[in-house]
């Protein structure tokens, strides 16, 4: 299976895909598949605030662009919340004012901005909800 991977070059992982595949079947992953989209999230420990919280990181939210505006994010948002765990905090990293709006809309706040990019780390935990 690695010799399809040749074309990504030479510093490439040699356990690559076997260490991702094994990821997946050990259950690091919650991956939430929708006709209208997807999301992924790391269910491992995270270090984004410098101290080792166990948290989720809410790495992927698609929506197909036709589905837009019809609740399917805030749907897989709510899965993904659901198949974490109950206790678990989940993390994000998001881009304009726009998306962070629909984050808090969804109970997730604000831990970081960057105002150059207009960069936002935001946190959701079961006690924000």
């Amino acid at each position: 299976m690695n010799d399809n991977f040749e074309q990504f070059g030479s510093d490439k992982d040699e356990e690559f895909p076997a260490n991702v595949l094994e990821y997946l079947a050990r259950g690091f992953f919650a991956i939430i598949r929708l006709q209208e989209g997807f999301a992924i999230a790391y269910k491992g420990r995270c270090h984004s605030f410098g101290i080792g919280f166990q948290e989720a990181d809410l790495m992927f939210l698609y929506v197909h662009p036709e589905c837009s505006r019809m609740g399917v994010g805030t749907k897989l948002i709510e899965q993904v919340k659901i198949s974490v765990a109950p206790d678990i905090a989940i993390i994000l990293k998001c881009e304009t004012r726009k998306r962070k709006e629909f984050f808090e809309k969804r109970g997730f706040s604000v831990v970081e901005h960057h105002m150059e990019g207009d960069h936002y780390l935001m946190r959701w935990t079961p006690m924000n909800t």
